[in-house]
């Protein structure tokens, strides 16, 4: 019990939920969050994202989330992960530029998930895979560019579960 409360993981995604919480009327508090949370996990969440709800951070050491990314329920993420902005721009609104991550999905160490795409549900990202394409529920995404494949190990019947 000890060691999950005071996992580096647990600690950046109670960082993350209490900034969000004052956000609006405590920006310089919320900034010292951020700050004090990030030298001591070495997870940086913006706290503009959206996360649900069992997000696990294995190892956050070099871990990104930008501001506009959407990652959903019980999924994995691992050391060395960026989920952010292929290209910032003028015009460009904050949703349009970042991905949108589906429940129960693993994110090995080193990946890049980057620019306006959806990886779906029960997806993984290989180690290192570069992702700027959609991923479809159910696949797998490996390599530089990541192609995605089928999952072996995965079993869906006509109704989707």
């Amino acid at each position: 019990m000890r060691a999950l409360l005071f996992s580096p993981g647990m600690l950046a995604c109670s960082a993350f939920r209490l900034a969000q919480l004052w956000e609006k009327r405590h920006p310089v508090l919320v900034s010292c969050i951020r700050r004090l949370a990030f030298a001591l996990t070495g997870a940086e969440i913006n706290v503009s994202s959206k996360i649900g709800p069992r997000l696990r951070l294995a190892h956050t050491m070099g871990t990104v989330i930008g501001a506009g990314v959407v990652v959903g329920a019980e999924g994995t993420i691992y050391q060395g992960v960026t989920l952010g902005a292929a290209r910032m721009g003028a015009g460009l609104a904050e949703t349009e530029s970042y991905p949108v991550i589906g429940d129960r999905v693993t994110i090995y160490a080193g990946a890049m998930v980057l620019g306006n795409l959806r990886v779906g549900d029960d997806a993984v990202i290989g180690a290192n895979a570069v992702v700027l394409r959609d991923v479809p529920a159910g696949h797998r995404a490996v390599g530089v560019p990541a192609r995605t494949e089928p999952r072996r190990d995965f079993v869906t019947t006509e109704n989707g579960t």
